[in-house]
């Protein structure tokens, strides 16, 4: 398959995705090389313990975030090409907002997909934003809150197991009756 510009709308979900859904008062973010502009507009903000940064996806930095993945993704298409077009983001609420975590998935896998084409992929801000979206996303998920937290041996067993064992145990009692 050919790598190509993601639509635009494929952008906007993500960066929507990343800012307005999980709740406000737990803000994703990642760490980036960006500086801080001068407004402290774009989300990037220095820890307080080294000279790292990272950036919070927050209200106010949607297009600081979508012109950065747009970049990650046309610099994908210029290493497999050789194109060096400039392309400006402009962020627009998605169409739809309501995607279920699968499909954000499925969403977020095209991007990455479709970015991933430059040497230093694995150490680019685009992608460690692509894996704080991913662990956002399966946050979403049914049941995720819900899951295990490490296991042991011996009585901790999945969920289904355990159903399947109950239901078992109801028939053979029913059997009995």
């Amino acid at each position: 398959m050919s790598a190509y510009l993601v639509n635009e709308e494929t952008i906007h979900v993500l960066v929507h995705t990343a800012i307005y859904r999980g709740g406000m008062d737990n803000p994703m973010h990642w760490a980036t090389s960006a500086e801080a502009n001068a407004e402290g507009t774009n989300g990037v903000r220095n820890t307080s313990y080294s000279a790292d940064r990272y950036r919070v996806a927050m209200r106010g930095t949607e297009e600081h975030i979508g012109q950065m993945l747009l970049d990650a993704n046309a610099a994908s298409l210029g290493a497999l090409y050789g194109d060096d077009d400039a392309f400006v983001y402009t962020y627009r609420r998605p169409e739809f907002t309501d995607w279920e975590p699968v499909e954000l998935l499925g969403i977020l896998n095209c991007f990455e997909y479709q970015a991933c084409e430059v040497t230093d992929w694995d150490t680019s801000e685009a992608y460690r934003f692509c894996c704080a979206l991913r662990r956002r996303i399966e946050g979403l998920l049914p049941g995720a809150h819900a899951a295990p937290w490490g296991v042991t041996r011996g009585e901790d067993a999945p969920a289904h197991v355990i159903a399947a064992r109950e239901a078992r145990a109801a028939r053979a009692a029913d059997h009995r009756r």
